[in-house]
């Protein structure tokens, strides 16, 4: 069962996942490329999605496994979206909290200027240094805001303290900046007719900012097989913010695919 994190965090957003499935499953949560204690290479050619979604299958295959329950939110779900769609014999069940297939999100922002609007940020991070210098800004205070209420200050801390490690701040915000390349966009039409087979399960918190509801049916029409949950009163940051919900979806899911 391997755990895939977004945009700003680390493994240790699973915290509240692992122990309650490492009862069951032999449990992985990992640091994306350019995350936590990762290597982080410089270029942003190195945060292609091919590489992303490869690194994945390297990870699988290097602990032994041929396959994997694969279980994402934000950047770590449109990264599971694609390895579902690349490599379908390496998932044999997939969760993606929050997160949108990457053909979902463009053909989506083209046709609706509300989440156009909400995806400034994406433009944004493609700006050369200023995203870096706003984030490191007052001993990294950002962290304190996305994830204060979430849990205590030592929480937070955990974050603040992978990201204030060299090149910490720059490795992912090329996620970002990678999108906006010419291989990207080819390696978006090689993925959008591909059809995702692996029984898939969507969460989707409702008082998201960022991400319109309507991604996650959007999202689903490239599956087979699929069950989506909309979560009342939550952000998008789903695993932290409705943990024993989000936990008890995924086990009745586990339990009945």
């Amino acid at each position: 069962m391997l755990f895939l994190h977004g945009y700003p965090e680390v493994w240790y957003s699973w915290r509240y996942q692992l122990p309650v499935f490492a009862k069951n499953y032999f449990t992985v949560a990992l640091d994306m490329r350019g995350y936590g204690d990762s290597d982080k290479p410089k270029g942003v050619q190195n945060y292609s999605m091919d590489k992303l979604v490869d690194d994945v299958r390297d990870v699988v295959h290097g602990l032994g496994k041929q396959k994997c329950i694969l279980v994402s939110h934000d950047w770590g779900g449109v990264v599971a979206w694609s390895v579902a769609a690349q490599y379908p014999d390496l998932v044999d069940r997939l969760v993606v909290c929050n997160a949108p297939t990457r053909w979902a999100w463009m053909e989506t922002i083209e046709n609706d200027w509300q989440q156009f609007h909400k995806s400034w940020y994406v433009f944004f991070f493609n700006l050369p240094f200023l995203p870096e210098l706003l984030q490191s800004r007052n001993d990294l205070q950002r962290f304190d805001l996305m994830f204060g209420k979430f849990g205590n200050k030592e929480d937070t801390e955990a974050y603040k303290y992978y990201y204030s490690k060299p090149g910490a701040l720059s490795a992912p915000i090329n996620y970002y900046r990678a999108t906006q390349r010419g291989y990207a966009t080819r390696y978006l039409l090689a993925m959008k007719n591909k059809r995702i087979t692996a029984p898939t399960l969507v969460l989707w918190g409702r008082d998201d900012i960022a991400l319109n509801e309507g991604l996650a049916a959007e999202s689903c029409k490239s599956c087979d097989n699929y069950t989506i949950k909309m979560i009342d009163k939550c952000s998008h940051w789903t695993p932290i913010d409705k943990p024993d919900l989000v936990n008890k979806y995924i086990t009745e899911f586990l339990e009945t695919n």
